[in-house]
């Protein structure tokens, strides 16, 4: 019983010491934060004018009167409240 213990420990430390050395290789292979490129492009975030969502303004869908929204289904919502004339109807 104390081989068979004695065996498996064994494997168990070859297995441990194999995962440490395999980890530190990956570990450099990786490069560093500072490579990674540093420029990034900030876009503007706009507020949906139907439902108050916010979303990059490069997502968002616009009346031709400059009012923004989330997406097509809001902006025709608006049209549809607004009428042809862009006034609401009281």
């Amino acid at each position: 019983m104390s081989r068979i213990l004695f065996f498996v420990f064994l494997a168990f430390l070859v297995w441990f010491a194999v995962r440490m050395l395999g980890g530190s290789r990956k570990k450099r292979d990786v490069p560093p934060a500072e490579a990674a490129p540093a420029e990034r492009r900030v876009e503007t975030i706009r507020q949906c004018a139907w439902c108050g969502v916010h979303v990059p303004a490069g997502e968002a869908t616009a009346l031709p009167d400059g009012r923004l929204y989330c997406g097509p289904a809001h902006r025709e919502a608006a049209r549809q409240v607004a009428g042809p004339d862009g006034r609401r109807d009281a």
